[in-house]
């Protein structure tokens, strides 16, 4: 990975590995938690009530999103990614050794908060560290494709270490993960975060968004994305265990095949999107994967583990291809000056978890648990629409 990114990247060489490896690191420590958060705090709150909480996370993430020009222009990008980073340790260890239920859910708030500022951060990071438009699809397939590989073998060490449901030891160990990305950020990063600078506009943004067809496309096929996995993250581990019946030793090894595609896939669908086709084409062929076998997930009614981790595998094809192709699409589109185009494309993730588990909550009034993933599947087809809507880059 060093010697592609020396051949091809020369002049940034030396900070794109730092940046690659805090995110691998960043990466890990949110793939042990993220399946298990919805049922931690089920502990406190009504399952009905769970989706408010990360609903208010997502408020404070585009708290941050939204007043990044102010941010950015009072600090460096190094100053807050230092600030994010440390409260993201403090909430993990409120998480893990908190007593007070209502201090555990003021600190889960938080840190679903940071989160996705912090891969806004790092967003900018990769943008100064890579100045290469012609490689973009294939350094994005490769940083996600890194990143992923950890999402693919967290849940199984997830589905072990949980035993008992002892989730103070899951959320101590994802802490841990923090403190060499301190250091990393500290020591490689500061001196590159001098050239970011702060968005020029941010809620001009949206005009020019508005007004440039192929990037308010691709950012709704973003949303989405986002959106599909806010579904899926809060409500199909519930729907496992509740209504199914799964163990977590068994919901750990169907999550870790179910996200074995964004290993397979995103890398060559990267270099494919450059090369060959563009992505319109495999965007297509992602939504319609996405929502086939997302309305499957509807349709079963036995505890079958192979039936169901052959579907779930399948949903993640499709949006294994639809997350390398937005975000070569968008990144080809912009560069390291368009912060405040990019805050609007990372807000898209804390947007999905306002407006998703709302919606969800909604849904589950009038509509029994398992019907919520076919109106997600019906929902995904509409990315085909944002992508026959866009002109390829092939």
């Amino acid at each position: 990975m060093i010697l592609f990114m020396q051949q091809q990247l020369r002049p940034r060489a030396s900070t794109l590995p730092a940046i690659f490896s805090s995110f691998v690191l960043f990466s890990s420590s949110a793939a042990l938690i993220t399946y298990i958060n919805s049922s931690f705090i089920e502990q406190f709150v009504s399952a009905r009530n769970v989706g408010l909480l990360f609903s208010a996370g997502a408020c404070v993430s585009l708290g941050i999103l939204f007043s990044a020009p102010w941010i950015l222009k009072k600090i460096s990008a190094y100053a807050l990614s230092i600030i994010l980073l440390a409260l993201e340790l403090l909430s993990l260890l409120v998480l893990t050794f908190g007593a007070s239920p209502a201090i555990i859910l003021i600190f889960f708030v938080v840190y679903r908060g940071v989160v996705s500022s912090l891969m806004y951060v790092f967003d900018l990071f990769l943008e100064e560290g890579s100045k290469t438009e012609s490689q973009t699809g294939r350094i994005r397939g490769l940083y996600l494709g890194l990143s992923n590989i950890t999402f693919i073998i967290a849940p199984t060490i997830t589905g072990f270490l949980l035993g008992a449901d002892n989730f103070s030891r899951v959320y101590l160990i994802s802490s841990l993960f923090i403190i060499p990305i301190l250091l990393l950020v500290t020591y490689k990063l500061r001196p590159v975060s001098k050239n970011i600078t702060a968005p020029k506009n941010f809620w001009g943004a949206f005009s020019y968004i508005k007004n440039h067809k192929d990037l308010r496309h691709i950012i709704t096929a973003r949303f989405l994305l986002q959106f599909f996995y806010a579904w899926m993250v809060i409500y199909t581990p519930v729907y496992l265990i509740q209504h199914l019946g799964f163990s977590w030793q068994e919901i750990g090894i169907i999550f870790t095949i179910m996200l074995l595609p964004f290993a397979i896939f995103q890398i060559p669908a990267g270099y494919l999107a450059d090369k060959k086709y563009g992505e319109k084409e495999i965007l297509v062929i992602g939504f319609t994967i996405m929502g086939m076998s997302t309305f499957a997930i509807s349709q079963i009614a036995t505890q079958s583990f192979i039936l169901l981790a052959g579907i779930l595998f399948m949903t993640r094809v499709g949006a294994s291809l639809v997350e390398i192709m937005t975000e070569s699409y968008f990144f080809k589109h912009v560069n390291e000056d368009d912060s405040d185009l990019i805050s609007v494309f990372r807000a898209t993730s804390p947007l999905s978890y306002l407006i998703g588990p709302l919606l969800g909550s909604l849904a589950l009034f009038f509509v029994p648990f398992p019907a919520i993933f076919a109106i997600l599947g019906i929902c995904m087809f509409w990315g085909i629409h944002c992508a026959l809507s866009i002109q390829d880059t092939l």
